[in-house]
């Protein structure tokens, strides 16, 4: 979403981008069923919360400036970290079933998860969309307090367009327009700033909460 909505990236454009959050999990992935043997699965869950949440919280500062390049990082650790969390969720949750019990666990746990994953988006857009609202109205609210920097701002992207053949009247309606855009654009930034920062938050309670659970003593 942000990169098509920021930066009006294409589909290869987003898929060049996004390939990051992919391969690094082939290279994690073999090695999962050894460590849900040597270490508790909870561990390893919890642990996957945690880079995860430090996964978001690496892109809480993004600025107009911060393109898909930028991301990778963040996608190279949060590719990491789903492994740590799929592969040893699935044995958490059936700690303390019956065998005959857990075909049924498992496809409750599948729909769950992809009921969590549609809820969770329709969260996610709507925290996007009323966050980008009040800080576009912040951001409206203080040009009084800016107005010679938004006046110079003006004046100069006029001076440019008119500078390109747009007639005088055409070139301060385009300044304008610019100065629109610019606005909606950082609000919608410090808006998926907000987001992400709430989303790894979240990742740091759901690591914490996975301690919770306890083994049974058949499990252990």
């Amino acid at each position: 979403m942000y990169m098509t909505q920021i930066y009006n990236y294409n589909a290869l454009e987003i898929g060049m981008v996004l390939m990051w959050m992919g391969f690094p999990q082939l290279f994690v992935q073999p090695f999962l069923p050894k460590l849900t043997k040597i270490f508790d699965p909870r561990h390893l869950v919890c642990f996957g919360f945690f880079v995860l949440g430090g996964s978001f919280l690496m892109d809480v500062h993004m600025d107009p400036n911060f393109g898909g390049h930028q991301l990778i990082p963040s996608l190279i650790v949060r590719a990491l970290a789903m492994p740590f969390i799929m592969v040893p969720l699935s044995l958490v949750v059936t700690y303390g079933m019956p065998k005959k019990e857990i075909p049924d666990v498992s496809t409750l746990t599948n729909v769950l998860r992809s009921l969590g994953g549609a809820v969770g988006i329709a969260a996610i857009t709507t925290a996007l969309q009323n966050r980008t609202r009040e800080h576009y109205h912040d951001i409206t609210a203080s040009l009084p307090a800016v107005s010679e920097h938004a006046w110079h701002y003006l004046r100069d992207t006029a001076t440019l367009l008119m500078e390109r053949g747009s007639p005088a009247f055409t070139a301060k309606q385009q300044a304008t327009a610019v100065l629109y855009n610019s606005m909606q654009t950082n609000a919608a930034i410090m808006a998926y700033n907000d987001v992400l920062f709430i989303m790894g938050s979240l990742m740091f309670v759901a690591g914490l909460s996975i301690l919770l659970i306890k083994k049974t003593s058949a499990d252990a």
